[in-house]
């Protein structure tokens, strides 16, 4: 009630000190920090309006019950610390509302401060300390507050500050502060600070050897037959016992395993700890920490490294061999392992046969020392057994012996012998099976192999099995089933070429690529130098212009060729093949072509074509240049006749005369005619020529007719002034000879004609020559 008088009277002061009108609005106090779990009291003055108001917090109307008016002008409001302590907003905003127009009226922030707490300290030193008592003593402690101003921050025991600090930890050298007190029990706090608030921790108590964090051990590690031994310095004796803890781990199988044991030690007393049922040949990373009772860890130690040694109880000695024959010894290639690798001392081999069947303590051995993992010796054809002996720094370690058992190739090794080897590759491993022989057998032993070298072998009673360790991935591999009959091996049958994995398909090589307007032919090979390359599945064709998108289609693996089709013409292209397999893929060079304009197939189309009807206008061309240099025939040949009038009629034809201009021009190149001159009236009766001349021309066509005669039809010739018949006779001097014309008048109302009297076809070709006249 009294906080509600005094928030009243203060409002009103600071409105009167302000010079406010009595029309004045705000909100009071302003930027209010309150202590957390606190309540916090509002005053909103809203003289400035008419009628109510209300509140928001965080932009969340508040319940009207939280507030109350005191006059008509001062509402106040009380926030309890519920609703104030919201962890999403440890910065509230409180505002006053008009409830007539939601103007705001005013505002305040509340924040909310809190105590440091969980104040923890410790006695502690650097790793170059070497005296007892500590050399620092740091306290820590928490403090979860948002606020822009500065806290201060002091450690107080009693009285005192001890530490003072502008973080939440505050350091000082023991010898600094002599209020802290070794033997008693000592109680300090914090304080925070600020221009505005203060708060105040809860009290610490503790005994200096509950916060003496003491420094890491110093170890020594001592490798022993089967277990290591673990050594440390003391703890500073403060009249309390001390707990420390030894920590070990190793690898095994590519896990790393690592253990933690306990010991509880007494004051002043050397640490002492045994890690029993090592394993043999391993190394193991030790480190030891400790503490004093009910005071904080030390720090871990730096681990240290320790190879154990070799325990007889770890040999699991295994031998095997593979025999071959060497002309006329036996080749021996004597294996072995269940030894731990890396063991310190001295391992020796030695490996050694007897010629003797069964084997004995009495039997002679020659002796051969070999390496760690394997041996290669020859051997006599009679010697059966094979033993080896393991030297562990000179005092014996383990021993194994073996038959060496010599099959012949005939009919009753079948009984003996695997068959029908399968393999397939899964996920953990390469899984091999068989066929068992018709003899039973005590069990197999599966070698494998992939330079003819470095061999892997295991025992199995059953007729398939998982190779997985010791496999290099994707390497072909050479695997060989033994089967065993007791003591002795039988004949073993061997499968070649066994991939472990498989590498990506070969590379893929884009061998010819030739490009049309509208389609481009791709073709390419696909080539691997590895053995276990695995198969291709298909084959998928990417291509697309270089700033366009990129397309593809997938074609089957049996297919090395395509035609990319509905290609933009003269535009440049990219394109690669990617081989896809099981395994993976393999992926071409990118190749760049660029289309053509036009299509070349329909060039070259066009070009033979043209090439053709070129040829063909030139043979053309040459025939009718020929045709027209035909020669002009030769009048020698030819001689002029009279037709005979008992045997051959005579046909007028009329002629209209036209001028000859060249031989080649004439209408009648061969004719063959005789001259005469007639009238309409007139017959061969009135002609001048005497029967004695008509005897001589008769007889003279009868005797040159029918060698001079052609078999074309006599041809027609006319002329416009007159009619003239034209004979050939053969003649040897004189083409031109007895070339007779009839000068008979014309009558000169009628036209000049030319009538040619032709002949009846004959045979003999002959050449005239016509004079035409008037």
């Amino acid at each position: 009630m009294y906080l509600f008088i005094i928030s009243f009277v203060i409002a009103l002061l600071s409105t009167k000190c302000s010079g406010w009108s009595d029309r004045s609005c705000g909100v009071f106090s302003k930027d209010q920090h309150i202590k957390e779990g606190a309540s916090a009291e509002i005053t909103c003055v809203s003289a400035c309006i008419s009628g109510t108001v209300f509140w928001t917090l965080n932009n969340r109307r508040l319940n009207e019950s939280l507030s109350h008016m005191i006059n008509s002008t001062h509402t106040v409001i009380l926030l309890p610390h519920s609703e104030l302590q919201d962890p999403d907003h440890p910065t509230s905003t409180v505002q006053c509302h008009s409830e007539e127009n939601l103007q705001i009226l005013g505002g305040t922030t509340i924040r909310i401060y809190t105590k440091p707490h969980n104040l923890s300290c410790i006695f502690h030193s650097n790793h170059n300390w070497k005296e007892i008592l500590p050399e620092l003593f740091t306290c820590n402690w928490e403090h979860h507050i948002h606020t822009p101003l500065k806290i201060k921050y002091s450690v107080i025991s009693g009285s005192k500050e001890i530490c003072i600090s502008n973080a939440t930890t505050c350091t000082r050298n023991t010898r600094d502060v002599p209020e802290i007190s070794f033997p008693q029990q000592n109680t300090i706090y914090v304080k925070a600070k600020t221009e505005a608030w203060e708060a105040q921790s809860g009290y610490y108590t503790f005994r200096a050897s509950q916060i003496f964090k003491i420094l890491p051990r110093k170890i020594n590690l001592t490798a022993r037959l089967d277990h290591i031994l673990v050594e440390w310095n003391s703890m500073p004796n403060l009249g309390v016992h001390g707990r420390c803890q030894v920590k070990y781990k190793y690898t095994k199988n590519e896990e790393v395993i690592q253990e933690v044991l306990n010991i509880t030690l007494r004051p002043d007393v050397r640490g002492k700890m045994t890690i029993d049922k090592v394993e043999s040949c391993q190394t193991y990373n030790v480190s030891v920490r400790c503490a004093l009772d009910q005071a904080p860890w030390s720090y871990w130690s730096p681990e240290r490294p320790i190879l154990t040694q070799l325990k007889k109880s770890d040999v699991k000695l295994d031998v095997w061999r593979k025999v071959s024959t060497l002309h006329e010894e036996k080749n021996v290639h004597i294996m072995w392992k269940g030894i731990p690798s890396n063991c310190p001392g001295t391992l020796s081999y030695n490996v050694s046969h007897s010629p003797s069947y069964e084997i004995t303590s009495k039997t002679n051995y020659t002796r051969t020392s070999c390496a760690n993992s394997s041996c290669e010796i020859t051997v006599n054809p009679e010697a059966q057994s094979i033993k080896l002996t393991v030297i562990y720094d000179g005092d014996f370690l383990a021993e194994a012996s073996f038959y060496l058992t010599s099959f012949v190739e005939n009919e009753s090794v079948k009984l003996f012998r695997v068959n029908s080897i399968e393999t397939k590759l899964e996920e953990n491993g390469l899984v091999v099976a068989w066929t068992a022989p018709s003899q039973p057998v005590s069990g197999y032993v599966i070698d494998w192999t992939y330079n003819g070298n470095d061999f892997e072998w295991k025992r199995t009673t059953s007729t398939h099995t998982t190779l997985h360790a010791g496999l290099i991935d994707k390497k072909p591999y050479n695997i060989t089933v033994t089967p065993l009959f007791g003591g002795r091996a039988g004949p073993s049958t061997q499968t070649s070429g066994v991939c472990s994995g498989f590498t990506d398909p070969g590379n893929v090589t884009i061998v010819n690529l030739e490009a049309y307007n509208k389609r481009a032919h791709i073709r390419w090979s696909v080539k691997s130098q590895e053995k276990c390359s695995d198969a291709v599945v298909n084959y998928t064709i990417f291509y697309g212009t270089l700033n366009g998108p990129q397309l593809n289609v997938t074609v089957k693996n049996t297919v090395q060729d395509f035609y990319l089709k509905n290609l933009n013409p003269n535009t440049q292209y990219s394109v690669h093949v990617v081989a896809t397999a099981r395994s993976g893929n393999s992926e071409s060079s990118e190749r760049l072509f660029k289309t053509k304009i036009f299509d070349p197939q329909l060039i070259t189309v066009i070009s033979i074509t043209g090439g053709i009807l070129l040829v063909l206008f030139i043979v053309f061309l040459r025939a009718v240049q020929k045709f027209n240099e035909r020669p002009v025939p030769n009048p020698g040949l030819s001689s002029l006749a009279l037709w005979p009038q008992s045997t051959h009629s005579k046909t007028l034809i009329p002629f209209h005369h036209q001028p000859f201009t060249t031989p080649s021009e004439s209408q009648c190149e061969r004719v063959y005619t005789e001259e005469m001159q007639q009238t309409s009236s007139t017959t061969y009766s009135k002609s001048p020529v005497t029967s004695e001349q008509k005897e001589q021309t008769t007889t003279s066509f009868q005797n040159y007719e029918r060698p001079f005669l052609s078999s074309r039809t006599p041809q027609q010739c006319f002329s416009r002034d007159s009619v003239s018949l034209l004979t050939v006779e053969n003649s040897q001097f004189n083409p031109y000879r007895r070339q007779i014309a009839d000068n008979s008048p014309v009558p000169h109302n009628s036209k000049k004609v030319k009538r040619l009297v032709l002949g009846p076809q004959e045979k003999t070709p002959s050449y005239v020559s016509l004079d035409i006249f008037d």
